[in-house]
């Protein structure tokens, strides 16, 4: 199964797997010791503590904190003092072993949750003992047993369950060609699976002639759409399969309006949502960031680094299903957008800034590092997700350091919100 971590093999080697190189002016260097760290924390990690906690209800976001980190260029310190406070919440792993699936029953048990280390060692053993490449291994799970037909359970649904947090753990795995993040990943894609049935499988082409492929105005489109008024009083007010069947029409409708004809296109446009949903969507003058709809820039950002590396994603998932996992991430931004009630997406409240981009992304990154939140993964991965998104588009317009910005200066802590003391503080539409 080799070291877990196999890709780095000298500092400054780029902000992500696709070995993207932010201009040296930005300060961003990765020092041979910590690789050494990362590769040392990513283990203990993994041998050490359970992919799921709280009562199997929280996921374990340790691999995304420590990599995301050591990407945007923490130092030894930096990582060791993040594992050490990251591992005070997680459930360390026993010998018990109440249960376990074979090949015959590997499906029978999705959505169990108590099945958590029975599919932890499944997985294991089958990347473990292969001589082949554990992305081959991967493939055959994801890909090679999916039936379109959605009569059966694939375990590509489950990459999008769990508030998408399969699929943001497997990009991980992708990007630092990690087994161990894979296994986890194989895992977690099991017990969280939620089966959202044909909706995300065979969605119907109800709006012949009008598809799109800026996502922003698709959501602005359903922000404007009465249907949707008086039917929802809070964020997050039903659980999503009670969401769906509630909109099962409507997400269908919104969904198929997104062009995915070139998904590798799309995705990046899916980034550029994301970023403007988590730092645009508060009322004005009043910055709050929304828990969920941070999971829309952050999965976004590993659906890229999935479908933009031949190398190591395309032996997972060939080009024919890029299409498809785009179209099924949108489908569940859409309903994420519907759930947190339709906020409004206003980039023109992003604060201006006259600095240099070099100097605003300088700042950003040394306060998501060293400042209030330098533990909450979340923060670390959206920063990165800001990062990547500017250098994959090319942009020079400095939007996405100025989302930074806005979000590491304005986000206390661990903290996010939507909701104080009773009181919406995105700008939303009920």
């Amino acid at each position: 199964m080799g070291s877990g971590f196999s890709m780095l093999s000298a500092s400054g080697s780029g902000i992500d797997g696709l070995g993207l190189k932010p201009p040296k002016t930005y300060g961003i260097q990765q020092s041979l010791e910590s690789k050494r760290k990362l590769d040392f924390y990513l283990k203990g990690n993994h041998f050490n503590y359970n992919y799921m906690f709280n009562n199997r209800k929280f996921h374990n976001h340790l691999p995304h904190a420590l990599v995301s980190a050591y990407f945007l260029g923490a130092s030894p310190k930096q990582l060791e003092d993040l594992y050490e406070d990251s591992i005070q919440e997680l459930v360390q792993w026993t010998e018990e072993r109440p249960s376990e699936v074979t090949d015959d029953d590997w499906t029978d048990f999705f959505g169990r949750k108590n099945y958590d280390r029975a599919y932890f060692d499944y997985f294991t053993d089958k990347i473990s003992e292969s001589t082949k490449d554990w992305k081959v291994i991967a493939k055959q799970f994801y890909v090679d047993k999916y039936q379109a037909d959605g009569e059966q359970p694939n375990l590509l649904s489950g990459l999008y369950s769990g508030l998408l947090h399969p699929l943001i753990h497997f990009g991980y795995a992708i990007e630092v060609d990690s087994p161990l993040i894979a296994i986890e990943a194989l895992a977690m894609s099991c017990t969280e699976y939620n089966d959202l049935g044909k909706l995300l499988v065979d969605v119907v082409d109800s709006t012949p002639g009008s598809k799109t492929t800026d996502p922003v105005q698709i959501l602005q489109d359903i922000r404007n759409d009465t249907d949707f008024d008086n039917q929802l009083s809070k964020p997050f007010e039903n659980k999503l399969p009670v969401l769906i069947k509630k909109f099962d029409s409507k997400i269908k409708h919104y969904s198929e309006r997104l062009d995915v004809s070139n998904p590798k296109e799309v995705v990046l446009k899916l980034l550029h949502a994301g970023t403007l949903i988590l730092t645009t969507t508060h009322q004005v003058d009043k910055p709050v960031f929304d828990f969920f709809l941070l999971h829309i820039l952050t999965s976004s950002h590993e659906m890229a680094e999935i479908i933009l590396s031949p190398e190591r994603g395309e032996l997972v998932f060939p080009e024919r299903f890029h299409s498809l996992l785009v179209k099924q991430l949108w489908t569940i931004t859409v309903i994420l957008y519907i759930s947190q009630l339709r906020p409004l997406i206003k980039p023109e409240i992003l604060p201006e800034m006259k600095e240099p981009i070099e100097d605003i992304w300088k700042r950003a990154i040394e306060k998501t590092l060293s400042g209030p939140q330098k533990f909450d993964s979340h923060s670390l991965k959206a920063v990165r997700a800001m990062l990547a998104a500017e250098l994959l588009t090319k942009d020079t317009t400095g939007v996405y350091a100025r989302a930074a910005s806005h979000f590491a200066n304005n986000k206390p802590d661990t903290e996010y919100g939507g909701r104080t003391n009773g009181k919406l503080l995105l700008d939303v539409k009920v």
